[in-house]
Order: C-alpha cells, then structure tokens, then sequence
C-alpha cells in the first residue's frame, strides 16, 4: 500500500524551505536560548536541547541530523492557526528526555518530522518525550519509554517499553 505522502510533496516542502534562505553549518538552541526560524533550509544538524524554545515560522529541511531532547521544545508559530507544518530531515530524527514537539495551540494544527533516511531506525522517540506526527517512508521509527504521539507512519515501527500511540479521529484531514 503506497504511504499517504508523496516524494513530489516532500520535495515541495523542501522547496518551499529553500525559497526562505539557506543556513550553513549546525543549528543549535541550548538552555535559555529562544528562537524563530523559518522557512529555512539547514545544512547541517538541528539540536534543540536543556529547555530551549524553537518556534517554527515556516517549514524547515534539515540536510542532517535533528536532536530534540532533555526538555527541549519545537513548536508551530501561533500565525499557522489551525494549519499544520513540518520539519524535513534527510538524517536521522531523534525526540527524548521530556521533549516537547506540537503545533500551534489550536486543536487541528500539528507538528509533523519526516524523515526520508532509509535507517533502521530513521526516527526515534523515547523516554518521556510528545510529540504529533513521526512519518518517514524508507526508514522504521522505534517508539520507547513512554513516549506519547499522536500519529505514527513508517515502513515499519517498533514498539518498545510502555509506548502509547493515540490516533485522534479526523486525523487525515490535518491541513497544511
């Protein structure tokens, strides 16, 4: 069964990243920091980390890895309303440690990672961490350790150690 996301649809949203403006070189956000970013294309890793902020104004490709975790927290711009929004990573993903990810406060919008990394795991969410949507084509997700999600789609997933999958009814008409 063909997966929900198209690779030209991925491909829009990396195209739609790029037209805001290339960073070169690692993003990274760590204790206090606060930020705004996007559309943006990173080449080189995100790491979000020790209770920073990151506020998605725009879509992001990440060329590398992305690091969300010890209470780090991604979230949607409160302009994104009830419209949902996506990280793009061609590295590996990887949510921990009471990590935060979610959309814009309004009830249909959700923070989506994808990932088109072909790795066994390609994305990773653990140990306490939430988040909304986990998609990646190629690769599998592993969900451990209490980690909370909304939606979960993969070439293949693993469940480990207390993980809680809550599909919401209505899901598959998320905007964005």
């Amino acid at each position: 069964i063909p997966l929900p996301i198209s690779d030209e649809e991925i491909q829009q949203w990396k195209d739609s990243a790029q037209a805001g403006g290339v960073l070169n070189g690692d993003y990274e956000l760590d204790g206090s920091d606060a930020a705004s970013l996007g559309p943006k294309k990173i080449v080189g890793d995100l790491a979000i980390e020790n209770s920073a902020v990151l506020t998605l104004s725009g879509t992001l490709w990440v060329t590398g890895k992305v690091n969300v975790k010890n209470e780090g927290r991604v979230k949607l711009a409160s302009s994104y309303g009830g419209t949902s929004g996506v990280i793009v990573a061609d590295g590996v993903i990887t949510l921990e440690n009471n990590s935060i990810s979610e959309g814009s406060g309004s009830s249909d919008s959700y923070l989506i990672y994808l990932s088109t990394n072909s790795a066994n795991p390609a994305i990773v969410i653990k140990n306490n961490a939430i988040a909304d949507i986990l998609y990646t084509s190629q690769g599998w997700l592993e969900v451990q350790n209490n980690a909370q999600l909304v939606e979960v789609t993969g070439y293949g997933i693993h469940l480990k150690n207390n993980a809680i999958i809550q599909y919401e009814s209505g899901l598959q008409d998320a905007k964005f």
